[in-house]
């Protein structure tokens, strides 16, 4: 699975920013592992919106023929504000038979 998320951050100084995107099987999967993309703002700067572009490859293992549904998920880890946002997205499966 192949992933591309815009995010937006409304950032505060004095306050670190993480959002935390992720592919997974199902809706509630926002586990921080080799395969999120991480999104971090730190508490140094200055204080305004941020954009950034999360890119995220990661594999999954089919263990039959079927119909499979996969997500983009993600979380605010810290300094959640109103002005946050996922913006845009878009997720690309290719099948490689084996």
């Amino acid at each position: 699975m192949s992933a591309t998320v815009r995010v937006a951050i409304s950032h505060t100084f004095g306050f670190d920013d993480e959002a935390d995107v992720v592919v997974a099987n199902n809706t509630t999967d926002c586990s921080v592992n080799a395969y999120t993309g991480i999104v971090w703002i730190s508490g140094t700067a200055p204080s305004g919106g941020y954009l950034d572009t999360v890119d995220i490859l990661r594999p999954f293992i089919v263990p039959a023929l079927g119909t499979y549904t996969f997500y983009i998920n993600g979380r605010m880890a810290t300094g959640a504000s109103l002005g946050d946002q996922f913006l845009a997205s878009s997720l690309v499966a290719v099948f490689y038979p084996g």
